[in-house]
């Protein structure tokens, strides 16, 4: 029999445990999730069979407030972490995080794809699917010349191009690097819009809290490409439990020019084996982006370059009668 417990705080120590434990990875993390969902009620929520843990889960209440006028939604930024012979419990884990959507009086649930979850199994949300990514995992538990032997041979190649041009990659440990990502995030996004894609650029406060609760603590890292001390193209990503996944990038004109964020990704790939961080997820795209002629067609192709296992992941948003 499946019992949920839920908590609003846990020893961080403790929790990144029992993620590790269950198979999860960075962003069932409190440090890296709270910035992002800051002045909501987060919750730990631990799915027990018997006394065994066998799932893990970082859940937030956001709307309502005082006069309860706006809507309250159940997010969870990551499905649940599983532990590996938790498979014939999964479906029910899924009902219970149903009922505390309903318990919390939710109007809606709302799950965020990551790291290759799918529904197919769980016919209760199955029929919720409401976006779903392509992501990139790499195994980086193995030499890296085995590694390396997995790219495609561009990549190989535009790596080698960039080193003979001068570009080289090294940590940015401060906050004005973390700007300076911010502003190189900008001319990204304008770019791809110029291409049909485009993304959003948050706010100032947004990467300083960033700063403070994942950079400056060494959560993650911040890889930046240069040339002649000339900021060209970062890369960031975060660590925990095991696992990394890189979270944003940006790159000026003549970043791209020069194919800094293939030296930017090729070092990220080092950084991470040289931790022992069993893997890396490069990053997701739109299903709709493998298609032959999107806008995002060449974002897939650079992050599919790499060798990394591709992991079709489901976004659940499911309206809950109460």
């Amino acid at each position: 029999m499946i019992k949920m417990e839920t908590s609003a705080r846990v020893n961080d120590d403790e929790w990144e445990r029992l993620v590790q434990a269950c198979g999860g990875h960075p962003l069932h993390l409190p440090q890296i999730q709270d910035v992002d969902q800051a002045g909501h009620e987060r919750m730990h929520v631990v799915f027990q069979n018997g006394s065994q843990p066998v799932a893990c889960a970082l859940a937030y209440q956001t709307g309502g407030g005082r006069f309860r006028k706006r809507p309250r939604r159940l997010l969870l930024p990551a499905s649940p972490a599983f532990r590996a012979d938790a498979g014939a419990d999964r479906a029910l884990i899924y009902e219970k995080i149903l009922e505390l959507a309903r318990r919390l009086e939710c109007s809606e649930l709302i799950i965020q794809p990551q790291w290759g979850t799918q529904f197919e199994d769980v016919p209760l949300f199955s029929s919720h699917v409401s976006e779903i990514l392509i992501e990139f995992v790499l195994d980086t538990n193995r030499d890296l010349s085995a590694i390396e032997a997995g790219m495609h041979r561009t990549h190989r190649k535009n790596v080698r191009r960039a080193a003979r041009d001068g570009v080289t990659v090294s940590p940015e440990t401060t906050l004005e690097g973390l700007l300076t990502l911010r502003a190189m995030q900008q001319v990204s996004s304008e770019r791809s819009a110029k291409k049909g894609g485009g993304f959003t650029v948050r706010d100032r406060s947004f990467f300083e809290r960033l700063y403070t609760s994942v950079y400056s603590s060494g959560r993650g890292e911040l890889l930046m490409a240069t040339k002649d001390g000339k900021p060209l193209a970062g890369l960031a990503y975060v660590t925990g439990a095991g696992r990394a996944v890189t979270v944003r990038s940006g790159s000026t004109p003549e970043g791209y020019a020069l194919q800094a964020m293939y030296a930017l990704q090729s070092r990220a790939i080092e950084r991470v084996q040289e931790r022992g961080i069993l893997e890396l997820n490069l990053g997701g795209v739109p299903e709709v982006a493998a298609t032959p002629g999107h806008p995002q067609r060449g974002l897939y192709e650079f992050k599919l370059g790499w060798g990394g296992t591709e992991r079709r992941s489901e976004a659940i948003r499911m309206a809950i009668d109460t």
